[in-house]
């Protein structure tokens, strides 16, 4: 079988740590094409790894570049540039989140079925070996009473300053990336509506960047929650984000925000009548290090708790293998662009039941 030919757009930081070292590596993929708006970037990653076609526009290696599927790795304009893809037969990985607005999201799903190609969000939590551990063991709790989404993100730029030499653009034109600032502005406001005050933009921004992955591995867990009961963003510096979400026998607590350091505090939980579960997730920028899976039990009237490291594999490796077979083998991915709907819709639900009345 020849391998899917993959064009990547955007060649940033999580596209130079992780998506291309796998896409160059893994037997199922050839990386065909680059694209960035940065001239030397696309120069250093196309030498680094001998790609032959390289892009300063999507839309002309979208329609011009010899692949079959493209990776959406750009700070701007996924929505945009999934829908070129889609337009030309293309299968897509888009990174989160899919886009700024359920309307978007739907679009893209609307013309992904018609157009019969697969498109797929990179949460690559999903398909952490640790995650898919925790799954098979909250299947039979009894009881549930309290689940726990808890994420306060490290500071990135200081952690992938420790770990990589990554090649560096700085060559945009300053007007250039200030019209995909704003057009992104323009969205996060549609999809909120009237004039939402800044800390629920920043709410609503934050979300997206960060909370989507929450909201992905949560719905993994236990589908969607009835009704967000109480949500709250705070007012003053960035943004943090409170919220009890319905799950109608228990209820769900859910703490989003960011810290200075270099520590990730990541941790999906839940207690139930029989048992205490817990998942901790790594840092997702150094690869290979394991989730954490913690259960408690009552053993014979003692407390008991176990660790498991389910596997070393790196979530993005599996992501990128579930991708390949979803293209070879027509089947849907676990995470399309429905799901990617879904997540939008809910996370925007629980910042608008923040904002002030």
């Amino acid at each position: 079988m020849q391998p899917i030919r993959v064009g990547v757009v955007g060649l940033g930081q999580i596209a130079q740590i992780m998506h291309i070292p796998y896409l160059h590596t893994m037997a199922g993929f050839a990386v065909t094409a680059v694209c960035d708006l940065s001239p030397r970037l696309v120069a250093g990653v196309g030498d680094l790894y001998h790609v032959p076609h390289r892009y300063l526009d999507a839309r002309e290696m979208i329609a011009r570049a010899p692949i079959d599927a493209v990776v959406v790795c750009s700070s701007f304009d996924h929505a945009d540039i999934a829908l070129e893809a889609i337009a030309h037969g293309k299968h897509v990985l888009v990174e989160k989140p899919l886009c700024e607005s359920p309307a978007l999201a739907r679009e893209v799903a609307t013309a992904a079925d018609a157009a019969g190609v697969v498109v797929m969000v990179a949460y690559m939590k999903r398909y952490d070996p640790g995650f898919v551990r925790w799954q098979r063991e909250i299947a039979g709790l009894r009881e549930i009473r309290l689940a726990r989404v808890h994420d306060f993100c490290h500071n990135n730029q200081r952690v992938i300053d420790d770990a990589y030499d990554l090649l560096t653009g700085g060559d945009i034109s300053s007007d250039v990336a200030e019209a995909a600032r704003a057009r992104a502005e323009t969205r996060y406001r549609e999809a909120l509506g009237g004039d939402p005050p800044p800390h629920i933009v920043g709410g609503y921004k934050l979300a997206l960047g960060l909370g989507v992955h929450d909201m992905t591995i949560l719905r993994g867990s236990f589908g969607d929650p009835r009704a967000v009961l109480f949500a709250d963003v705070s007012r003053d510096g960035p943004p943090t984000t409170v919220a009890v979400l319905d799950y109608g026998s228990f209820r769900c607590t859910w703490e989003i925000g960011n810290t200075d350091t270099k520590h990730m505090d990541e941790e999906l939980g839940v207690w139930a009548r029989d048992a205490i579960i817990t998942l901790r997730f790594p840092s997702p920028y150094i690869k290979n290090i394991p989730t954490e899976l913690k259960v408690t039990r009552l053993v014979e009237g003692e407390s008991v708790t176990t660790t498991t490291i389910a596997s070393y594999r790196e979530s993005f490796q599996n992501e990128l293998a579930h991708f390949h077979e979803c293209v070879t083998s027509g089947r849907r991915p676990l995470t399309d662009a429905w799901e990617g709907l879904r997540d939008i819709e809910l996370l925007l639900e629980i910042i608008q039941r923040a904002r002030p009345a």
